[in-house]
């Protein structure tokens, strides 16, 4: 559900505006038929033609049973709240101040469970460098799924002006200050296939043995590749097995960026104006998705052996 609420209040030179907004969102997916169908893809037309690919990715597994996932149904519970406050002050009537602060929270991102199994998240574990500490992280569950062990939130100021500088609108200046905190997109950090459910992905440059086959006609049914054992291991991964797993940092800030104005308005004419601007947005708490087990130089070091840190 969503609730958005906008009231405002006039009082002699004063325009105040106060407004809430309050976003509940619920996604019930089941993904298993999705999940179920590997994914291959070729080094070329050539081994296209004589099924014999490079790469597998899937079918999703259950570590509980060492089968075919049979039900990947993934539920997705997301809280969202925000409120602000802002007074349009006609100091002078040349002169016009803008302020207000707006305040945003966001819980703990979401609450998530696969088929009412609380969701594990992969978390980075010591060291000193990026790498050092995605191969000592591990699969972590956070309070009943939570996405995060903090509630990413924080107060957002903005102030402006406008000055009608000689009071007969010939010379306008204006201008403005404001700190945005962005909301991360929902769904990005939702997982489907982090243990007890696990994607394998396979790669012949690794020695392994892929098993195309295109499946039964329900989709539902493919046969496992062949030798792998479907074992936890202490980290919370496959024994032996590399599959993909997805997390995010356990305490987490929401992006922010500020961003500067000032404009200049000269009219010239009735007909001709000339105006000056300056903007600025610096931001950080930026966020990066991308593969950390990568590392610059990685096949060409391993002779043309692609392999990970973990």
């Amino acid at each position: 559900y969503n609730w958005n609420d906008v009231v405002t209040y006039l009082r002699a030179n004063h325009s105040l505006k106060f407004g809430a907004s309050v976003d509940r969102q619920h996604d019930l997916d089941n993904f298993t038929p999705s999940y179920a169908r590997p994914t291959f893809t070729f080094g070329n037309a050539l081994d296209f033609a004589q099924d014999m690919p490079l790469t597998q990715s899937g079918p999703v597994v259950d570590t509980r049973t060492g089968l075919l996932a049979q039900t990947v149904y993934t539920k997705v519970h997301m809280t969202y709240i925000g409120g602000f406050v802002q007074d349009d002050w006609k100091v002078k009537p040349n002169f016009t101040l803008n302020l207000g602060v707006r305040y945003e929270y966001y819980g703990h991102l979401a609450q998530i469970d696969q088929g009412g199994t609380p969701s594990r998240f992969f978390a980075p574990g010591a060291g000193s460098t990026f790498n050092e500490q995605i191969a000592n992280g591990s699969m972590r569950t956070t309070g009943n799924g939570l996405v995060t062990t903090n509630t990413p939130q924080g107060f957002m100021p903005r102030i402006g002006f406008g000055w009608d500088v000689f009071g007969d609108g010939n010379l306008a200046v204006r201008g403005g200050y404001g700190i945005y905190l962005n909301r991360i997109g929902d769904l990005s950090y939702v997982v489907s296939t982090n243990p007890p459910f696990g994607s394998v992905a396979l790669d012949i440059r690794n020695g392994q043995k892929l098993n195309f086959a295109l499946g039964t006609p329900n989709g539902l049914s493919f046969p496992l590749p062949p030798g792998l054992q479907f074992q936890l291991n202490p980290a919370g991964g496959l024994l032996g097995t590399p599959i993909n797993v997805k997390g995010l940092s356990p305490v987490i800030d929401p992006p922010r960026v500020q961003v500067w104005n000032l404009s200049v308005v000269k009219r010239l004419t009735n007909s001709l104006v000339l105006q000056a601007d300056y903007l600025a947005n610096p931001s950080d708490n930026l966020f990066l998705h991308t593969n950390g087990n990568r590392f610059a130089g990685d096949v060409l070091q391993q002779n043309g052996t692609r392999s990970r840190v973990t």
